[in-house]
């Protein structure tokens, strides 16, 4: 297993790009957006705005797992598979092995990935969160797919994304993307399913706390509270 490189899938990931700049909208930027630091680093998620119609990203949310002059890349962390652990693992008998696999994107899904969460130090792991551990090497992974971890402390991903250099930034000037800090408890959802529904149900009445009365339609009765 090998860290997610390489010409071959940069070239793929800058054609994936034009779809999606071409099926955003022109929406303007929210106050709360506009608040909210868009730096980016390892750890950050990425929660597709709702105009997003590219499949491949619409209604995602993405873990970055690296950022630098190289480019950034990152694992869907709310789309579970069909496929159980055991069929990558096929002697697998752990209580883990039914399993759902994630898939972290649409990039090289030849590779598999896992995310760890644990309170101790991780040697063979890099740490992008408090508690969570991003793992990439081969024997690592085994180890702990062997280690019997349940769905709530480690998931087994497949693929993922990618961006050439400079060119999340510019999905984000063009509202893609909203931009939160990870936590654990979010990575390790238990309902991932409703992950990106809930964030952007959390983001809207955050836009809502700082919009003016006159912004609302109706008489001030009837306006949701």
């Amino acid at each position: 297993m090998t860290k997610p490189s390489g010409k071959s899938s940069i070239a793929f990931v800058a054609a994936l790009s034009i779809l999606i700049l071409s099926s955003l909208g022109h929406s303007q930027s929210s106050p709360v957006q506009r608040e909210r630091s868009v730096e980016l680093a390892p750890g950050k998620l990425l929660v597709a705005r709702k105009e997003m119609r590219d499949p491949n990203f619409a209604e995602t949310v993405v873990l970055i797992t690296q950022h630098n002059e190289q480019g950034t890349t990152g694992l869907v962390v709310n789309r579970r598979s069909e496929t159980p652990l055991s069929q990558f693992y096929p002697y697998l008998k752990t209580k883990n092995a039914s399993d759902l696999v994630y898939s972290g994107g649409p990039v090289d899904e030849t590779i598999a990935f896992g995310l760890l969460r644990s309170r101790s130090e991780q040697r063979d792991a890099k740490r992008l969160v408090t508690d969570v551990y991003l793992i990439t090497d081969a024997k690592a992974l085994d180890k702990t797919v062997e280690s019997d971890e349940d769905g709530n402390l480690f998931r087994f991903y497949v693929g993922y994304c990618g961006w050439a250099p400079d060119q999340l930034e510019y999905e984000i000037g063009l509202r893609a993307w909203y931009v939160f800090p990870g936590t654990a408890d979010v990575i390790f959802d238990s309902d991932p399913d409703s992950i990106w529904s809930r964030l952007i149900r959390k983001t809207e009445l955050d836009v809502a706390k700082f919009m003016p009365p006159s912004f609302f339609p109706g008489p001030a009765s009837t306006r949701q509270k």
